[in-house]
């Protein structure tokens, strides 16, 4: 029977643990030191939000969680090492994690040692369902889209912008799937509040105002396109548009001027990530040069729990694998 422990002070063989899970994982693209350096960092935490799996006083695995949220503690990792990774021990797991946690709203696969259909057969009989993100980028040496007509309005960011902005990022993103993703708080303004100040404050790595770009008009923000520094350059946080101008280009403008700020800056690329199913961010994306460079993922989410589908009504935003990085459509 397996049980979850804390990881001890002695970590001692835990790197190597560690290692195992991101090379197993084996995702296309993916950077398996990034991943590594960013688990390491979560463990370097007094409490880490992690938990080995034992098995007999065996080490034979375990389990790491993201932030906790308003709906529950999302699963970031769950690995086990061969022999033991078949689908009734990671159903064990997973059980043993529920009754740790409580709810877990989403899992991030995928779970090393199953096929997709022995994966799928798992989840499903547990009551998730899959969803997916994919990393897109641009290269900032190609040249850029031409423009269109001039946007009055557009500019740079500024960091006292933090709070002008919190009225659009709750509109952009109201009842919608991918707010839940990043779920902070059941108010939606609250909830906006505390996602900008994750992105001002480097929660997501460094704010770039000067690469940032808003859309101003009758003294309000209507659209932005916000961008952070991590340790592979830049990427896109936030694309979001006021709903009622959706259509009317202003997503584009803002996103089209922070890749012109970029290139001035001189950055060679720049990335972001999108929810898989959502049409009209994956087209804005497309059409202004971005193409997709990692995943897609293979994510699960509980329904009962996330009360709308990552594909239903696609008018709204696209989510971040990692970060906010989301769009609410052009």
């Amino acid at each position: 029977m397996l049980e979850l422990v804390p990881i001890p002070e002695d970590r001692t063989g835990l790197r190597a643990l560690l290692a195992g899970s991101v090379r197993d994982r084996g995702i296309p693209g993916e950077d398996p030191m990034e991943m590594l350096t960013a688990v390491e960092q979560a463990f370097g935490r007094p409490d880490p939000p992690a938990r080995l799996a034992r098995d007999g006083g065996r080490t034979v695995g375990m389990v790491v969680w993201n932030s906790a949220t308003p709906i529950g503690v999302g699963v970031a990792l769950a690995y086990l090492e061969p022999p033991r990774n078949d689908a009734a021990t990671y159903r064990e797991l997973l059980d043993r994690n529920r009754e740790l946690v409580g709810p877990v709203p989403f899992v991030s696969g995928p779970l090393v040692g199953l096929t997709r259909r022995e994966e799928r057969e798992l989840f499903t009989s547990l009551g998730y369902t899959p969803f997916a993100r994919l990393e897109m980028r641009r290269s900032l040496a190609e040249p850029l889209p031409p423009p269109r007509e001039p946007v009055p309005g557009l500019r740079s960011a500024r960091l006292d912008d933090e709070p002008r902005l919190i009225p659009l990022q709750a509109a952009a993103y109201d009842r919608h799937f991918d707010r839940y993703l990043f779920f902070n708080d059941p108010d939606p303004m609250r909830d906006a509040e505390l996602q900008m100040h994750e992105v001002f404050g480097g929660v997501h790595g460094e704010f770039r105002p000067d690469v940032s770009t808003v859309v101003e008009a009758s003294g309000a923000i209507r659209a932005a396109c916000l961008v952070v520094h991590r340790s592979y350059g830049p990427l896109i946080v936030d694309v979001m548009v006021d709903p009622p101008l959706r259509g009317r280009g202003l997503a584009r403008a803002a996103l089209v001027g922070s890749l012109e700020r970029l290139r001035a800056a001189g950055d060679p690329s720049v990335a972001l990530n999108v929810t898989v199913g959502n049409a009209p961010a994956i087209r804005l994306y497309e059409r202004v040069g971005f193409r997709s460079s990692i995943g897609p993922s293979q994510d699960w989410y509980d329904p009962a729990i996330v009360p709308t589908a990552p594909g239903a009504a696609y008018d709204g935003p696209a989510a971040s694998g990692g970060s906010a990085a989301r769009t609410s459509g052009e």
